[in-house]
């Protein structure tokens, strides 16, 4: 049930034709193009990239821990903001930690000048020796324009690259034009970078698997991993013993501990863009060198393969969006956009790849959807105004626009329906009309027709025609209708009401209900709404059937059994009508509800009792009840009673107009 109603949402109420189609395709095309070039797709991708990272975070390794050059340990342990450091305190610190346990040393220092005191680096350089597993950082110039095709190494001093385990770039570049780092720069023209070298270190000698540039994965926002101030290392008591066991230790400034009045070591990370602050440049090269040991980087995809999924992509949701209704293109777009996300989380998760789906997702889908969208709301719109216009001469405004809504085909041809049908016509209309000039004959007509109508379309009902003085109407067609029957009584009770309070001539009116060929069945260049079929024929053979009667609205069998409400209805007795090979039921309706008006209590009493005895051949009982049944109407006496007691003479032959089952024939004049 719910999949089948998912699938009516989505279905496509017209396939767009491959020109319009290629057209509007090719305008995707070139706007994807034009945005993945642009500054837009240069945001898009570091958007795409930062909420990846996000969406993919990992649990920080527990074997990584942070020490800090802050400016708590720069007042504490009295060293220069503007020079470097005393390197006998590194020194010292390395002695430290050697003695905890520390399995590797990265210092995010450059050493790349000699100390004013020379026993100070060869201090150092021994420290580093008994450490055995150092890895020192040189700078490279110019590393941070992407276009450069020169770089010059700015390595540490000699000394101390011998005695170090590893050396290698500490500089990040690619930058990103928020300045954030998102690239961990695989291959350099003269030297690696120390996060490489420290993790080929760590993997027994394997390098990390990836070539290129692997984008780096961010294991949380700032402070994530644990960390030390430098000066509570070198304290007694300072930090608690075995804190180091075993662990990478990362030494580097953070923020305004920069050298030589530099400014502050801060960079932009994703979790920047949502607010957060500035990380360390030290904790940067502990996200960086955690991916690489544990290969949790990330691949970009090719840009042509990227650009070529994304037009093609782009083209499949117009092609789906430009054959459905403006809502179910919407959410179509809006769904396409939530499963990009989801797609582009689960490759990037699973395979390590990942592209600029935010591009896809947060421009080219709006795109297509405002475009398509639009389009198909012209279309739609147009569509409607075209239903409005073409049923505004059938139907109340209000149901004129319910029909646009319901989408109902314009297209020649027809469709069967159960409906109940109303004919019409004026009591003496052609006498009347013999002895009026035309123009006070039209305007006659123009209010009887405009009374006529408000009280078919107060209750809901299509006017097909109106021809001469007659209209013929129907209910369940174009829209369905609940109580057809029900409303089409009700709608002739309100033309009898009219009529007695002088709004309109005398109208005489027939009711039948059963099934009709409903359609624009005109041609197309002329729209022709109508219905046709046995029981329209009826209708218009029991309009005409009061005059015999002396009725004012007959309702059919077929009719009595349709409604839904409670009526007061007088059983009229059985009548062949022209077309009809077998006795057809009428009846009259007297009021809506269960209460018998006062003044028609005894009248319908002795009515049946009539009935009961024409149908059972007892004249005398016959003409006695419809003779009291006309009385109790007063002078103008009961129409039909006074119609039953004039073919009293022919009930007892059962010839002629009275049928061997007492049912009266009204197809002669």
């Amino acid at each position: 049930m719910v999949f089948s109603g998912v699938k009516e949402f989505f279905k496509f109420e017209r396939k767009p034709e491959l020109k319009e189609w290629l057209l509007v395709s090719g305008l995707v095309a070139l706007a994807t193009v034009a945005l993945w070039i642009s500054a837009a797709g240069r945001w898009t991708e570091q958007v795409s990239y930062d909420v990846l990272t996000i969406w993919l975070r990992e649990p920080p390794p527990k074997d990584t821990i942070l020490v800090y050059l802050d400016e708590r340990s720069h007042d504490i342990l009295k060293q220069p903001y503007d020079r470097p450091w005393d390197r006998r305190l590194h020194a010292q610190l390395l002695d430290y930690l050697t003695q905890d346990g520390a399995k590797l040393v990265y210092f995010d220092i450059l050493f790349e000048q000699p100390s004013p005191d020379p026993a100070s680096d060869v201090a150092l350089a021994e420290a580093m020796k008994r450490q055995g597993n150092v890895i020192l950082g040189g700078s490279i110039a110019g590393a941070q324009e992407a276009e450069s095709t020169q770089q010059r190494v700015i390595a540490p001093l000699a000394g101390l690259r011998r005695a170090a385990k590893a050396w290698g770039a500490l500089s990040f570049y690619p930058i990103g034009s928020d300045y954030a780092v998102r690239q961990i720069p695989m291959e350099l023209e003269t030297i690696e970078h120390a996060s490489i070298k420290a993790a080929t270190l760590l993997r027994g000698g394997t390098p990390p698997k990836f070539g290129s540039l692997t984008w780096m994965r961010y294991f949380g926002p700032p402070n994530t991993f644990p960390a030390v101030s430098y000066h509570q290392v070198l304290q007694p008591e300072g930090v608690p013993p075995g804190l180091f066991k075993n662990k990478i230790v990362i030494v580097g400034a953070k923020y305004t501990a920069g050298f030589s009045a530099s400014a502050k070591d801060g960079f932009a990370t994703p979790y920047s863009r949502f607010g957060r602050s500035l990380m360390p440049g030290t904790e940067v090269h502990a996200n960086m060198l955690s991916s690489l040991r544990a290969d949790l980087g990330m691949r970009k995809m090719g840009a042509l393969p990227e650009l070529l999924v994304q037009i093609l992509a782009a083209a499949a949701l117009t092609w789906a969006v430009m054959g459905m209704m403006p809502a179910a293109a919407g959410t179509l777009a809006l769904t396409t956009m939530v499963l990009s996300g989801v797609l582009a989380y689960l490759v990037a998760g699973k395979l390590q790849w990942w592209g600029d789906w935010f591009l896809f997702a947060g421009l080219v889908v709006p795109a297509v959807g405002i475009v398509t969208i639009s389009r198909n709301y012209y279309i739609e719109r147009t569509k409607r105004q075209r239903v409005m216009r073409a049923f505004g001469k059938y139907l109340s405004p209000e149901m004129a626009r319910q029909a646009a809504l319901s989408q109902v085909d314009l297209k020649p041809g027809g469709t069967t329906r159960r409906i109940t049908a109303m004919m019409t016509d004026i009591k003496g209309f052609s006498t009347v009309a013999e002895k009026m000039m035309p123009a006070e004959l039209s305007g006659m007509l123009v209010a009887y027709f405009t009374e006529l109508t408000h009280h078919i379309f107060l209750f809901k009902g299509t006017i097909l025609q109106f021809a001469g003085d007659g209209s013929y109407s129907v209910w369940g067609a174009p829209l369905e209708d609940p109580e057809p029957a029900d409303q089409a009584v009700r709608a002739a009770l309100a033309l009898q009401t009219a009529m007695r309070e002088g709004k309109l001539s005398e109208t005489r009116v027939g009711i039948s209900t059963g099934t009709g060929l409903c359609g624009n069945l005109g041609s197309y260049d002329r729209f022709d709404y109508t219905v046709i079929g046995d029981n329209t024929n009826l209708a218009s053979r029991l309009e005409g059937a009061n005059k015999k009667i002396g009725t004012h609205v007959l309702l059919a069998d077929s009719s009595r059994r349709e409604l839904k409400r409670a009526w007061i209805l007088r059983e009229l007795g059985d009548f062949l009508v022209a077309g009809r090979d077998t006795p057809v039921k009428l009846w009259e309706p007297i009021a809506e509800g269960t209460e018998i008006p006062p003044d028609w209590r005894a009248t319908l009493e002795w009515f049946a009792k009539g009935l009961a005895a024409w149908r059972a051949g007892d004249a005398a009982e016959a003409t006695r009840c419809f003779k009291e049944a006309s009385e109790c109407r007063g002078e103008a006496g009961d129409p039909p009673s006074t119609f039953y007691l004039s073919k009293m003479g022919l009930l007892a032959q059962r010839t002629g107009d009275v049928t061997a089952t007492g049912a009266i024939s009204l197809t002669k004049e």
